[in-house]
């Protein structure tokens, strides 16, 4: 059996396991002896809700970390699969995405917003509050802060963006990385996927079509704008340091394009 390593972080690593009969399995190793618990019960609830998820073929603890064996899903995130994908590809994928974004909103509402399992208690007891970390959540226009101070919790997957999607040979094979879901806007996904893509690969036309496929009123196209701003300011502080004068300048005039979008007065 040969191990190679997909991606490490401070508290999470993952791993490709291959078998000498070729066959493959993903292993997860956590810091924290209790990591995946999480991660079991959100895949349960989303494969009972038939979604293309990963089977948990195995788990355990150690001494001082957890594991936890997947089964193996082919495939390229989507944001690296795009370029090579045709707009009725990209179009087919955003229909399946929006499909199953819509499943997982029939899951109960939480008893609070944020990043948790499903039906675990969340940590923000408003989605407003959740928001209080990006700077500029105070020039929202007053009716796009209504609208904030009233979101329900409602289930949604946040991070299945350009990331976490897999695709071959230009058809969505699975969802990965299903740690948690989150309680609140669904709109806010809808921005993390279209501000993720601009800063990866400047590509519009999936996003843009998750969009059309949504078909926000115009207060929520307002408000995705202003999501989309806010994000971008994030990934600005993030990532400018480390990028070219191109990309910082296309991130810039997109954010600054979202934000007058977002403050347009609805007629």
């Amino acid at each position: 059996m040969t191990i190679e390593l997909l991606t490490g972080g401070q508290a999470n690593s993952v791993f490709a396991a291959t078998f000498p009969s070729g066959e493959r399995a993903v292993l997860r190793l956590h810091s924290r002896t209790d990591g995946f618990a999480g991660t079991v019960h959100t895949i349960a609830r989303l494969a009972a809700l038939g979604l293309p998820v990963p089977e948990v073929l195995a788990s355990g603890q150690a001494r001082d970390f957890s594991w936890l064996i997947l089964s193996w899903t082919p495939g390229v995130e989507l944001r690296w699969a795009l370029a090579g994908m045709t707009p009725e590809q990209q179009t087919r994928v955003a229909e399946q995405i929006v499909a199953l974004q819509r499943r997982v909103s029939t899951l109960p509402q939480g008893s609070g917003f944020g990043f948790v399992p499903p039906g675990t208690p969340s940590t923000h007891a408003t989605w407003w509050s959740l928001l209080q970390t990006h700077p500029r959540l105070d020039e929202a226009p007053d009716d796009l802060k209504a609208y904030l101070q009233t979101v329900p919790p409602t289930c949604f997957l946040d991070d299945i963006t350009g990331k976490n999607v897999l695709i071959e040979n230009g058809e969505l094979t699975g969802l990965i990385d299903l740690d948690c879901v989150c309680y609140g806007d669904l709109l806010y996904w809808l921005a993390l996927t279209h501000v993720g893509l601009v800063c990866d690969t400047a590509t519009e036309l999936y996003p843009l079509e998750l969009i059309r496929l949504w078909n926000p009123d115009p207060l929520e196209c307002r408000v995705l704008a202003f999501y989309s701003a806010l994000m971008a300011d994030d990934f600005l502080s993030w990532f400018a340091t480390n990028e070219s004068p191109e990309w910082q300048q296309r991130m810039r005039a997109a954010r600054e394009r979202w934000f007058q979008a977002a403050c347009l007065t609805h007629s």
